[in-house]
């Protein structure tokens, strides 16, 4: 990856993060994904544009080595992105925080999730969390595609 770029580590391979990963992956030409599961992300490689590398490895957040890998691959100033269960999102954040990585999850805001903010922002690091976008912004693609669908019927009659 360009030294000019942070590194984006995905951690979760579950449905609904394919498309989003791959899209990513595409746009800004290399990720890592991090997956207790490592045979679903291995599925998405066939997506991944030429010219565009999505990096595969293996996490599990209750087996310390597994997590000391994780480390040792962020670089301060990396995005991490969570698509993890929420239960797990404190201490992801904790580990974003203490190697000086920025953090992007799919779930709310908590109190111990606010609570880490002034920590986070001491360090001048982003901790982003679900932004009111759900259950909205899934229904566009509903919205068009419904509208294309009538548009075409209209131009049929």
């Amino acid at each position: 990856m360009p030294s000019n770029k942070p590194a984006i580590h995905w951690l979760g391979a579950g449905l609904a993060s394919g498309p989003g990963l791959i899209s990513l992956v595409n746009k800004w030409g290399e990720a890592n994904v991090w997956s207790s599961e490592i045979n679903r992300p291995r599925k998405l490689l066939s997506k991944v544009n030429e010219g565009a590398t999505l990096n595969v490895h293996s996490l599990a957040l209750e087996d310390n080595n597994s997590v000391e890998i994780f480390r040792n691959a962020l670089i301060a100033g990396d995005i991490i992105i969570s698509m993890l269960p929420a239960t797990l999102h404190i201490q992801v954040a904790n580990i974003a925080i203490e190697e000086n990585c920025h953090l992007v999850t799919s779930s709310y805001i908590n109190e111990e999730m606010r609570n880490l903010n002034g920590v986070a922002s001491a360090k001048g690091l982003s901790l982003v969390n679900e932004v009111g976008l759900d259950p909205g912004i899934d229904h566009l693609p509903v919205s068009y595609t419904h509208l294309r669908a009538h548009e075409t019927v209209l131009d049929l009659v």
